[in-house]
């Protein structure tokens, strides 16, 4: 015999009678109490950047968009996904946001929208050694001054805050 319920608000406990009949007469009626837990509500992971801008100069090699950032999660121990994407000053076929596949995490990145997506179940220490990786570039000369990057992470419920990190464009250092 299992017990089931969907009622919204189930209470902390029910109580079930069970009784046998043989056909001539009823059993004694014994009772069974069943204690209701609630699963407590998820609590969606932390992203953080470190303080200041990233400098990166016009043309010059990819550059560690934070390799600060950190992620928490108090009720987790594996994330499943993060998308980290250039919000602002994003100019689509030179600004890139690359990724080397990392374990059971792996990347892909739409150039037309800069959103590189990871995915894959790994511990959230694999994760924030993924997203201090994520490097930056870009391959022309940049119009916009400086570009938003935007990390947010999933545990599998639900997504993390938005935490953004400035890349601030300058000339080029080489």
């Amino acid at each position: 015999m299992t017990f089931h319920t969907t009622a919204a608000s189930p209470g902390t406990s029910r109580t079930v009678e069970f009784l046998v009949n043989d056909g001539d007469a009823g059993s004694n009626t014994a009772t069974k109490a069943i204690d209701i837990t609630t699963p407590p509500p998820n609590i969606a992971p932390v992203v953080t950047t470190s303080d200041g801008a990233t400098p990166y100069g016009n043309g010059d090699p990819a550059v560690a968009v934070d390799g600060g950032v950190t992620v928490s999660d108090a009720n987790d121990t594996n994330l499943e996904g993060a998308r980290v994407s250039v919000t602002g000053g994003y100019e689509a076929g030179t600004d890139t946001l690359t990724f080397e596949d990392q374990g059971a995490i792996t990347g892909t990145y739409d150039p037309e929208n800069g959103i590189l997506t990871l995915s894959g179940t790994a511990s959230i220490a694999d994760y924030q050694t993924a997203l201090q990786s994520i490097k930056f570039q870009t391959s022309g000369t940049a119009v916009e001054p400086s570009k938003t990057i935007k990390f947010v992470v999933n545990d599998g419920e639900a997504d993390s805050n938005a935490a953004t990190k400035t890349i601030s464009v300058g000339p080029p250092t080489f």
